[in-house]
């Protein structure tokens, strides 16, 4: 195994093993984000490692889902709360005060609810399943290091034109589920290490991470605040359905420019590096977004 792929396993186990206990002294936006990502990544290491079903792992999997779902919606109540402090509209001043006590309250209910489970997994021993895992994970990161060809990078860009033939027009319901398949593909790419060819892969992924996330936190305050004051007579409604339409809009371009990239470092390692059983053409970037010229 390479020193730099089992330093990153070794770092990863290590604060998700940590994690719980700093969050219950303080259970601020940045140790529960940090939480839910740490989990997302060693889901997928153990996916890639062949060991998400196993019996050590598959314990540590299923109290780790539960604890990243409930961070997700602790997460989910940080990035409107931030969101809605940017909006700086006179007219709407009473209604974001009054959006932005709900989800407060809503924060406060979900991180109790958190704080529990983290509890609970640490009753049932989350520790010691975490450190079996680490062990399971370095065992057999060391054996695929063995066998020849393996390759995260080329793996993720081979998963990234895969799901670039098949998504078709970028819209409003179909931008997020892209965006979470290419976090996914982003993981897989780190697991080769700090490699120039890594380092180009997960700037692109992490773009449309970005763009397509920061839309999203968008569309869902909006729904939010929809909810909480009514679908149109709101002049909050209205600054924050204009706000999430550029943002959409923006990660659309994002998303167009990353996605060239990916597909053309893709074909330029093939070049380099042709295989044996080559790849299915790619079909050409973006071409159609919905009510996008």
């Amino acid at each position: 195994m390479e020193s730099s792929g089992k330093v990153r396993t070794l770092k990863l186990l290590t604060t998700l093993e940590n994690l719980p206990k700093k969050i219950a002294s303080q259970a601020g936006p940045e140790p529960v984000h940090k939480l839910r990502t740490t989990i997302r990544r060693v889901e997928s290491l153990l996916d890639t490692a062949g060991l998400a079903r196993s019996g050590k792992s598959a314990k540590l999997l299923k109290q780790a889902a539960r604890l990243r779902k409930r961070a997700g919606k602790v997460r989910d109540l940080d990035v409107q709360i931030a969101a809605l402090k940017q909006v700086k509209v006179e007219a709407a001043a009473r209604d974001r005060k009054r959006v932005m006590r709900a989800l407060e309250k809503a924060r406060a209910k979900q991180e109790n609810k958190l704080l529990a489970e983290l509890e609970s997994a640490r009753d049932h021993n989350f520790g010691k399943h975490v450190r079996r895992t680490r062990e399971e994970l370095l065992s057999a990161a060391s054996a695929r290091q063995s066998r020849p060809g393996f390759d995260p990078v080329a793996q993720a860009l081979d998963g990234f034109a895969e799901l670039a033939r098949g998504r078709g027009a970028l819209t409003e319901t179909t931008l997020h589920d892209f965006r979470l398949r290419c976090k996914r593909l982003r993981y897989t790419a780190e697991m080769a290490g700090k490699t120039p060819a890594a380092t180009a892969a997960i700037e692109q992924f992490t773009r449309i991470q970005d763009a397509a996330g920061e839309w999203h936190d968008w569309l869902t305050l909006t729904g939010t605040a929809e909810d909480k004051l009514g679908r149109s007579s709101s002049p909050l409604v209205s600054a924050l359905r204009a706000i999430t339409r550029s943002k959409f809009l923006e990660a659309v371009r994002v998303t167009t420019d990353a996605e060239r990239n990916l597909l053309a470092q893709r074909e330029g390692r093939a070049r380099k590096a042709p295989r044996a059983e080559p790849a299915a053409p790619v079909e050409g970037p973006l071409r159609a977004v919905a009510g996008v010229s």
